[in-house]
């Protein structure tokens, strides 16, 4: 029989929580990127750093499948990892070598 408790509790709850947080934290990221040409001004080592982990976390995901499995764990690695590689896309292939001005492009003002 299905058991409400089973699925729900408060470290689900928790876990569902940084699910969307880390949502709202790449995306305006990814946006202002690509609104800019550009990925000047922050570290891809970072970025390569969180999708090693990202990784990481997937694969130890899958080999926990035989203890049952754990999809706010598995979602977050899978939002993480697809991030990254976004990340990693528009630093390397998209936006290679494009230096970008703020005064030029007015987002701030003199």
């Amino acid at each position: 029989m299905f058991e409400w408790t089973e699925y729900w509790n408060p470290v689900s709850a928790l876990g569902y929580g940084k699910l969307v947080i880390s949502f709202v934290k790449y995306s305006p990221a990814v946006y202002w990127n690509y609104k800019r040409k550009s990925t000047k001004g922050w570290s891809i080592f970072n970025i390569l750093l969180d999708l090693v982990g990202g990784t990481f976390s997937l694969a130890s995901g899958s080999i926990s499948l035989q203890n049952g499995l754990n999809i706010t764990k598995l979602f977050l690695a899978l939002l993480t990892v697809i991030y990254d590689l976004i990340f990693v896309f528009q630093h390397y292939v998209l936006y290679k070598g494009k230096d970008f001005d703020c005064e030029k492009e007015n987002l701030i003002e003199k």
